[in-house]
């Protein structure tokens, strides 16, 4: 059933049910629906109104139910109050648009639009709805996937070897391997310690070699006799020479 459009809406119509306003019997099953404060358009007043979304459509009216004999006789409620197209909108939240509640707004090309509830839960709720409305989707179109990695149908997919484990076979060979005594090393734990342990021991050996090697030349040095350097071996000219008879 398609919704009806705001003047069909707006038209008053003889065939509603006692006590139910004809508006939301044109419009349908709504998809999401309650009541709302929303801001006012004129004098900026806050009135709490009954809100019918449906599709990319967001109605509202005075009241869900007809309250009254008088209210019954002038139409009020047979009519809808406003009407907001989502289609190009934007909800944004904004808890200070009405101070002491919780608030957001609808921005889209003409006015903006005001709402508010004293229930966080509420304005949540209504923004979730009211940002699926807005996507636009053509029906008419089938959906398509974005992913581009090519898959193969499951029968193809069981078929293929070797398979992953499954949970079961997993836990089971866990539960085979899984030791007694965790205390005692198994046969690798101790291939890996003992490899562990002799490389310490070659590196503590090779430490020691490096130093005493370099003691060992360290005292070598020491107790060598320094060479004379050449000005040491050349005669000093202030000696007297040795006279010739």
């Amino acid at each position: 059933m398609q919704p009806a459009s705001p003047e069909q809406m707006r038209r008053p119509s003889t065939t509603a049910a006692p006590g139910t306003a004809k508006a939301l019997r044109q419009i349908g099953t709504p998809d999401y629906s309650g009541y709302l404060k929303k801001k006012g358009d004129r004098y900026g007043s806050w009135k709490t109104q009954y809100f019918v979304l449906k599709g990319p459509h967001l109605y509202y009216l005075k009241s869900e139910t007809v309250s009254s004999l008088s209210s019954r006789a002038d139409g009020q409620e047979d009519r809808v109050k406003g009407h907001v197209d989502l289609r190009g909108h934007r909800v944004i939240v904004d808890e200070n648009t009405n101070p002491g509640s919780y608030g957001f707004r609808l921005i889209g090309p003409d006015k903006p639009h005001a709402f508010s509830s004293s229930e966080q839960m509420v304005i949540r709720s209504w923004m979730k709805a009211l940002m699926k409305a807005t996507i636009a989707r053509d029906y008419s179109v089938p959906v398509t996937s974005s992913c581009n990695i090519p898959t193969i149908p499951l029968a193809e997919a069981q078929a293929l070897a070797p398979r992953p484990p499954s949970p079961a076979t997993r836990e089971a060979t866990q539960r085979a391997t899984r030791r007694e005594n965790t205390n005692q090393l198994t046969a690798h734990d101790a291939s890996v310690l003992v490899s562990a342990l002799r490389k310490l021991r070659a590196d503590a050996q090779m430490s020691l070699d490096t130093s005493s090697g370099q003691r060992r030349r360290e005292s070598q040095n020491l107790s060598a006799p320094s060479r004379p350097t050449r000005d040491t071996r050349r005669p000093s000219t202030d000696m007297p020479r040795p006279r010739v008879s």
